[in-house]
């Protein structure tokens, strides 16, 4: 039993650098692994800041473009033309005003008179044919 024993020590003792190198590789496997899958998500995160990024910039310059909008429609000339058309076109007031309401009536139209023209002196059927021909 103890020249068992011995053997089986003895074993132990060479396969003992092979089992470090074993472990090693697991260990790197596993580092090698976990590192390649930590790049792949760094690599969706930076689309995605991009893709948000692109958005922002989208939202600054609609942003912008509200911005003028609003200050030309916010001055005091577009204001009043905006009130002269509501006045004119609508009929609109403001509260408390009075409107007066006028229509005017136009100088009654002419009736055209018809001018009389002399009636040619009454012809004779076969006069008329001869004119629709051209023959006279």
């Amino acid at each position: 039993m103890a020249d068992l024993l011995t053997n089986v020590v003895a074993n132990l003792r060479r396969m003992r650098g092979r089992l470090v190198i074993v472990l090693v590789l697991i260990v790197g496997a596993y580092f090698l692994v976990a590192f390649g899958e930590q790049a792949w998500k760094a690599r969706q995160l930076e689309g995605e800041v991009a893709e948000r990024q692109s958005a922002v910039n989208d939202l600054t310059v609609q942003k912008q473009q509200l911005q003028t909008q609003l200050d030309q429609y916010s001055s005091d000339q577009y204001l009043a033309f905006v009130e002269q058309k509501a006045r004119q076109d609508l009929n609109l007031s403001r509260p408390g005003e009075k409107v007066l309401l006028v229509r005017w009536q136009g100088a009654p139209s002419p009736t055209p008179t018809a001018i009389a023209t002399p009636e040619p002196p009454h012809k004779a059927n076969w006069d008329k044919w001869l004119d629709l021909f051209g023959i006279r």
